[in-house]
């Protein structure tokens, strides 16, 4: 308040002379001293405090070099290129066809053999339908053919066992005839009773033939005749049931009492009782057939082939029907064939030769045959396989896949679109890897080499992968390309980049001028200078010369030396002295 009340005074005194001045003048200046007392002595404190504190040592500077030397030199060769995938395939229709579906679009990644599109030829699938359907009826004509060729090789070899067996024993009967008389009635049921058992034998394989064909018990039935047999007259098929089971008991009983000597007449009388009944089952089978329609699991030829087959076994059923009438009839008329034997084993022994003769030469026919008929049947079987397996490749070529990795870059058709062979689905390039594509002078391109390392865009390194041979004739520039592992997708197909190439230069260990990163140099109004690193692992300052600048580089003139290491990153924040922790 004093001092307030004394400026006061002084500048109303003022008004009346100079004096009053000087004395508010010294007022002033005495305060100014006491602030600047107060201030030394602040500061005298604060240095006091400032002894106490613990001084923390220097962090380390993380900085990036280079080593000064080629790839400082002034031997980049730069050009612009094209960035092109490193591997690109076009998705072509192989066939003609409309696009009906499309699951990818531009951008989407796809994996090999994904699904690209689906095209709709509908004489493409009318072809592999009418293959598909040839295959089958060739199949089943197949099947159907062995089936019944080896039926009749059993049967013909049933036959000739049967006559090889009637042959025997006539033989046997002819070479012992000075025995025939006195024991002609033995030999003669002897020969009934062997006869029974070819009578059984072709009782059971006829049996068999005619179940095979209708189905009355059992899983077993030729392929094909489920829905057709007997279809034109249903009731053929019943008769046909019943005539089965008729023969079929009689053969049953006859099998479970047997024959023997003593009773030979008698089992042979059943024989001829049950062969009348096969005989009639057989002739019903045939009306069956008539009435059966043909369709394409079960063909004319097949249909004409079983008429054929049951009008062989009926008179093969016949013939032993009447064999065994004529076994009965010798049982029954024993006495006769006493005074008859000579002749009569004469004749069954020729008899019996000829028929082992037909029954050895319808067996080598049915195997003939057989091999024939099977060999004309695969023949068809292996053509219709070849066809379906055509029809097959055509109708795969209208799903469309893709090939690679990679992804998609174009789509140029749309639903509905009609396309032609050859024409373009879809591009898939893999960017993981791509390369750069220079036109570089025949003076630039010979002195690059593959291997050599290629800036792109400044600081994306890539290498050298392959120089062309020759010179475009047009242009008379030499293709370049530069391989550069795209994983982070740093680069975009199809733009235009800045490459350069660090070429072949002999190293001049006098060099005193280089060209290194302009991010390296600072610039101010009254000095250029770099850092290196010194032999102690510091930062050192080193003032330069610089000439020109090219692109991102600048010349040294003077000031570096061959093999110093300079700091391209961190020198910013750097004054000279400080420890560094050099990064990779």
């Amino acid at each position: 308040m004093l001092e307030n009340n004394t400026v006061e005074k002084i500048v109303n005194l003022d008004e009346f002379g100079d004096k009053p001045f000087i004395k508010r003048k010294s007022t002033i200046w005495g305060a100014v001293i006491v602030v600047i007392l107060l201030i030394l002595v602040g500061s005298a404190i604060a240095k006091n405090g400032n002894q106490e504190e613990v001084v923390d040592e220097p962090v380390a500077k993380q900085v990036e070099t280079i080593t000064v030397g080629d790839n400082t030199l002034n031997n980049f060769v730069s050009s612009v290129g094209v960035v092109k995938p490193e591997t690109q395939v076009d998705v072509v229709a192989l066939v003609r066809g409309t696009v009906q579906a499309l699951f990818l679009h531009e951008g989407d990644q796809v994996l090999p053999y994904t699904t690209v599109g689906e095209l709709f030829n509908s004489t493409t699938l009318t072809s592999y339908n009418n293959a598909l359907a040839s295959f089958n009826n060739s199949q089943v004509n197949y099947n159907s053919t062995d089936a019944v060729t080896m039926q009749t090789v059993k049967q013909s070899e049933l036959g000739v066992q049967s006559a090889n067996l009637a042959y025997q024993s006539a033989l046997n009967s002819f070479e012992n005839s000075t025995d025939l008389q006195n024991k002609g009635n033995d030999d003669l049921r002897s020969n009934a009773l062997i006869s029974f058992g070819g009578y059984m034998n072709t009782a059971f394989s006829s049996l068999d033939q005619v179940n095979y064909l209708v189905k009355v018990e059992g899983d077993r039935q030729m392929a094909g005749l489920e829905n057709v047999l007997g279809a034109k007259k249903l009731q053929s098929v019943n008769d046909a049931h019943s005539a089965y089971w008729v023969a079929k008991v009689k053969y049953n009983q006859l099998l479970e009492t047997g024959a023997t000597i003593n009773d030979i007449q008698d089992s042979t009388r059943n024989v001829v009782d049950l062969y009348s009944s096969i005989k009639d089952l057989v002739d019903k089978t045939i009306v069956v057939l008539e009435n059966t329609p043909t369709h394409v699991g079960f063909t004319e030829d097949q249909l004409n082939a079983q008429k054929t087959i049951f009008l062989t076994l009926r008179t093969q059923v016949v013939t032993t029907y009447n064999q065994s009438q004529t076994t009965l009839s010798n049982l029954e008329n024993i006495k006769y064939y006493d005074t008859q034997s000579n002749n009569s084993l004469q004749s069954a022994v020729d008899s019996a030769e000829k028929q082992l003769e037909i029954a050895e030469t319808s067996f080598e026919n049915a195997k003939q045959g057989r091999e024939l008929q099977l060999n004309s049947a695969k023949s068809a079987l292996d053509g219709a396989q070849g066809q379906l397996q055509l029809a097959q490749a055509q109708l795969g070529y209208l799903t469309l896949h893709s090939p690679i990795r990679g992804t998609v870059t174009e789509v140029p058709v749309e639903l509905g679109q009609e396309v032609n062979p050859g024409q373009k689905i879809a591009t898939i390039a893999n960017t993981n890897m791509v390369k750069v594509e220079l036109d570089l002078p025949v003076s630039d391109a010979s002195r690059i080499k593959i291997g050599q390392t290629a800036f792109i865009d400044g600081d994306l390194s890539g290498v050298v992968s392959r120089v062309y041979p020759a010179a475009d004739s047009i242009t008379k520039k030499v293709r370049v390309e530069v391989v550069f592992d795209n994983n982070n997708q740093e680069l975009i197909t199809e733009t235009y980049v800045d490459v350069d190439i660090v070429a072949e230069t002999e190293p001049d260990l006098t060099q005193t001028s280089f060209y290194v990163p302009l991010k390296s140099v600072t610039i101010g109004q009254s000095e250029r200078y770099v850092f290196i690193v010194d032999e102690d692992g510091k930062a050192q300052k080193l003032p330069v010369i610089i000439g020109e600048i090219v692109e991102d580089k600048i010349e040294i003139t003077e000031g570096l030396r061959l093999n110093d290491k300079l700091i391209v990153n961190g020198n910013k924040w750097l004054q000279g002295g400080e420890s560094l922790e050099i990064k990779d």
